[in-house]
């Protein structure tokens, strides 16, 4: 492969992994915080961080979340 493919192939792949991916989710429970995404997975604390507009949440609540890395997800806000 020459040179020009593999730089177009690698900026190609750091494009990719740059995508924001946005999932909605219904919070389970509140004290050791728990959300259902998409009714595909739960996740659980540990793979949790809230944003200080999100830190006052109530079970049942929709919530907009993004993925950041491999496994750790931001919870963003409420979907109202």
């Amino acid at each position: 492969m020459d040179l020009y493919k593999q730089i177009k192939q690698i900026a190609s792949e750091a494009a990719s992994a740059a995508a924001v991916k946005l999932y909605y989710g219904t919070v389970l429970t509140v004290n050791s915080l728990s959300v259902q995404v998409d009714q595909r997975f739960i996740l659980t604390s540990e793979f949790l961080t809230l944003c200080r507009s999100a830190s006052e949440l109530a079970a049942g609540d929709r919530v907009a979340l993004i993925l950041m890395g491999d496994s750790d997800y931001l919870i963003l806000d409420k979907v109202v």
